[in-house]
This record gives C-alpha cells, structure tokens and sequence, in this order.
C-alpha cells in the first residue's frame, strides 16, 4: 500500500536527512567540475601502497558524483516503498544516502588532492 508522498515527507528525519544528501551530492558535482580542469587523463584512484592504479579521462571522475545520486535516488525509492511497513528502515536508508554522500565528499576532496 503506497501513501501520500506529502505524508512521508512530513517525517522529519527523512526529510532532513535526504535534502542533506542531495545538498553533499551538488556541492561534490560543484567540487569537483571546478577544481579538475577538463584536460586528457586524470587520477581516478589512489591507494597508499601502490599510489596511482587507475588514470582515466577527466569526464570519468564525475562518476563519483553520479554514483552517489544514483545511491540517495534508489535509497529514496525504496524508502518510500517500505515506509507504511517499516519506518525505521525508511529512516535507515535515508541516514545511509547522508553517509554515502559523506564518504564520496571525502573521496572527491582526496581525489582534487592528487590531481593538483
């Protein structure tokens, strides 16, 4: 049984929690599109113990970005869905859509790091 996306959104921990979400998800597409200029290969990844393992074109490091709206998107989706059943589990995923986007903030603010 489906509600009334005005009724879900009333439900302050989710709400809150998701516009947190896609407020971190802009400001790392905004991060990231102007501190990596648009030149040929970038840094995509780096480990402390083999340094630099993967180089790629500078279009691909805003897969980090578009990985994380995906997250806070299927998150919100089945939030909804599970809502009337389970309202925990609602907020539980909101919460792990504001933590995803935390840790992909991080990785961006590494990644811009490498790439100077």
């Amino acid at each position: 049984m489906l509600i009334s996306p005005r009724f879900y959104f009333r439900d302050w921990r989710i709400s809150f929690t998701l516009a947190a979400a896609g407020l971190a998800n802009i400001f790392t597409w905004w991060y990231l599109g102007t501190n990596i200029a648009p030149s040929g290969q970038v840094f995509l990844h780096y480990t402390v113990i083999f340094g630099v393992d993967l180089v790629g074109e500078w279009g691909r490091i805003f897969w980090l970005s578009g990985s994380g709206a995906a997250v806070i998107i299927v998150n919100s989706v089945l939030a909804y869905l599970v809502y009337p059943s389970a309202r925990e589990l609602s907020r539980l995923l909101a919460y792990v859509s504001l933590l995803v986007q935390a840790l992909l903030l991080l990785v961006a603010f590494f990644l811009v790091q490498v790439n100077r």
